[in-house]
């Protein structure tokens, strides 16, 4: 019988942390532990988390000797893990009784090593969460439903869907996600140079390995609230997040020997370019942001970018029309402070 290793990366989560392992000791299915790996929380969140491997054997927690940060400590989790499978559960979040039943099911009829689930929301605001808010994530899991219309995607389809969706995440949470241990041993863990999507550039690294399958029902609740790291990471005041992650996603595409599967389809449908003008024209786009900022933002935002080209040096590869852009506003500029 195969067993799963539910693990639970924690930081301050003591408002939400018991439903959460509550809903992993409640599973269906039994043969499962559930390890909380606690970074250095200073709200009780280990202590309460005690308390439940103090009733349940199932349960063991490990404290970090420092903070590791988000990604840092999603990587943590994995090495506690002893199971065949592993099944992530973020602390907010929960699992329905029998979501690891059906996907092992799932997994075990199809020979699958990576299977999603479909999940539901749950909005935490003081007051009615804003409609832009519960827009975005409805419309997005109505696009991820086409993407997965026939409950599979193959390889092949993962690297043409990775491309023409454009950094959409269609698989969904790491909450909402099965993995057979031997795709990390394989494709190696999470990458901590991305900030906001560092879930879906997984997603596709592995996807395009092994497929994904999807199951058609909501296994998993995804909470969404004010203080969540998704809302926090909204609220970066320096480049956006979300525009240096699609940089660095679309480098990994090219460059990574890890992707050579995707470009290898992408070469066969003819996209080489459209992936290589996307990724152009991400750095140009990130580049302007800097060069036009105000004087109070510009240093951040010249930081954000520098560390980006230090540890992706190809980003520093920019069209000439970068250059004609940046002589034009210069120009401009010196006429306008000549006028003045």
């Amino acid at each position: 019988m195969a067993t799963v290793s539910v693990c639970i990366p924690a930081y301050n989560g003591s408002r939400h942390i018991a439903q959460a392992i509550e809903s992993a000791l409640t599973q269906t299915y039994r043969d499962l532990e559930v390890i909380v790996v606690d970074d250095c929380s200073n709200d009780g969140t280990a202590d309460i988390a005690n308390d439940y491997a103090q009733i349940d054997a199932r349960v063991r927690v490990m404290r970090n000797s420092r903070n590791l940060g988000l990604v840092g400590n999603w990587n943590r989790s994995l090495d506690f893990a002893t199971s065949d499978w592993i099944k992530f559960l973020f602390q907010d979040d929960l699992l329905h009784s029998r979501c690891i039943e059906v996907m092992l099911q799932s997994a075990e009829a199809s020979g699958g090593s990576f299977i999603a689930c479909q999940r539901d929301f749950v909005f935490e605001y003081e007051g009615e969460p804003p409609e832009s808010v519960t827009d975005i994530y409805f419309q997005n899991r109505k696009k991820a439903q086409e993407v997965f219309r026939s409950g599979y995607l193959s390889p092949s389809e993962v690297a043409l869907a990775a491309l023409e969706r454009d950094g959409l995440n269609f698989v969904g949470e790491p909450t909402s996600v099965l993995l057979n241990r031997h795709v990390f041993e394989r494709i190696g863990r999470f990458d901590a140079g991305l900030a906001q999507i560092c879930d879906f550039e997984f997603w596709m690294r592995a996807g395009i390995h092994y497929g994904i399958r999807m199951v058609q029902q909501d296994l998993a609740t995804f909470r969404v609230h004010e203080r969540s790291t998704t809302s926090l990471n909204r609220e970066q005041r320096a480049l956006p997040i979300k525009e240096l992650d699609r940089i660095v996603l679309l480098h990994q595409f090219l460059f990574d020997p890890l992707y050579e599967e995707l470009r290898k389809t992408l070469a066969a449908h003819g996209m080489t370019h459209l992936l290589e003008r996307k990724f152009r024209h991400a750095c140009y786009h990130a580049r302007k942001t800097v060069y036009s900022a105000s004087r109070g933002e510009a240093e951040a935002m010249q930081e954000s970018w520098d560390r980006l080209r230090t540890a992706y040096p190809r980003t520093g590869q920019l069209p000439m029309k970068w250059h004609l852009w940046k002589l034009l506003h210069r120009a401009k500029s010196l006429v306008t402070t000549r006028m003045s």
